[in-house]
């Protein structure tokens, strides 16, 4: 009996050592901001997990915001930091969106870029209409391959689709209709923004989304290079299509697809920003970067691209860091072609 009493003790120490196990984590910085560890300092980085024995140097003019399990501490003067002493002033609140978020910050970082992102492409595929979406793809790639395999044999032209893809390009004046968002993505309930590059040869936009059954739900004219779509009332999980066309040449066009989260990840998608938003303050200059690493966890990646490249916006020091993860969306997650991510970072 009091080996078994030992033991419950032992389990519950246990216990109650992991309830009180810390992350810390660099949120967000600016100026000059280095870290001493163990191994000796180095510069801060975004995402850089921290010891309780570590010290961060916060120079003249710099700032810190440190996530500890979540809960966002901010340093706006000079300071030399100790760790444990942000741990001991955050207490023993979390916030698991923030947390869990500057987490996946972390592995999304540098060169380790291209493996979250395959990730992350994986794990979309557990929702059923990527699955729906990538067959009719392959259905659509194999059928151009037999057509233009057939017209090669019968006319002797070497790839003559895509010769007379080309004639109807030229045709239709340059290709810059880029479509930006939503593209090949998830997007929440509630109204839908549908945006685009400016295309210097367009005389205006003709914007139309039709479901699944190709019968036309919204329609729209603008000069503008974004629209908010405000009463959209989608069904979760359907696949949507819209195109935008050249008021003036409707040769001159673009299309995407895309899709409305499931009930249960939409609520659970809502909550999260919510928190996020009441941890870090509509005013705080991370919040584009914790909200576009959010809805990029979510599958809503042409939302996670527009948080990003605001961010980019806003932030001089950090403006690469922000622009490469928003071209990491396009490129890795909604498969945009490399000329028109080069469009899309020089805008």
């Amino acid at each position: 009996m009091r080996t078994i009493y030992l033991m419950m003790a032992l389990m519950l120490a246990s216990a109650s050592a992991w309830g009180q196990s810390t992350t810390v984590r660099i949120l967000f910085y600016t100026g000059n901001v280095t870290v001493r560890t163990a191994n000796g300092s180095a510069k801060a980085a975004i995402g850089t997990q921290l010891g309780a024995k570590d010290e961060v140097t916060i120079a003249s003019g710099g700032t810190l915001q440190l996530s500890v399990n979540g809960k966002v501490i901010k340093y706006n003067q000079p300071a030399k930091l100790k760790v444990a002493d942000a741990i001991k002033r955050a207490g023993n609140g979390e916030n698991a969106a923030v947390a869990n978020t500057v987490r996946t910050l972390a592995s999304a970082s540098g060169a380790d870029r291209s493996r979250r992102s395959s990730q992350a492409g994986a794990t979309r595929l557990d929702d059923s209409s990527h699955l729906i979406a990538d067959a009719k793809d392959h259905v659509i790639h194999d059928a151009r391959d037999m057509a233009n395999q057939e017209l090669t044999e019968r006319t002797g032209i070497d790839n003559p689709l895509d010769k007379v893809e080309s004639a109807v390009r030229a045709l239709a004046g340059a290709d810059d209709m880029i479509i930006l968002e939503p593209r090949s993505t998830a997007v929440p309930s509630g109204p839908v923004r549908l945006r685009w590059l400016r295309s210097p040869t367009a005389g205006g936009y003709t914007i139309s989304v039709k479901n699944y059954l190709g019968d036309e739900i919204f329609s729209r004219q603008t000069n503008d290079t974004e629209i908010v779509w405000a009463d959209s009332k989608l069904p979760p999980e359907e696949i949507f299509t819209w195109t935008l066309t050249d008021s003036k040449n409707t040769l001159h066009n673009a299309g995407a697809y895309f899709h409305r989260l499931n009930d249960s990840t939409d609520a659970a998608v809502r909550a999260g920003e919510s928190a996020i938003r009441k941890e870090l303050g509509d005013d705080n200059p991370a919040l584009p970067l914790v909200l576009g690493e959010y809805y990029s966890d979510n599958g809503c990646h042409g939302a996670a691209a527009r948080y990003f490249t605001s961010g980019a916006a806003k932030s001089t020091q950090h403006y690469q860091e922000f622009m490469g993860r928003a071209c990491d969306q396009y490129q890795f997650e909604m498969n945009v072609p490399a000329d028109e991510i080069q469009l899309i970072y020089r805008k």
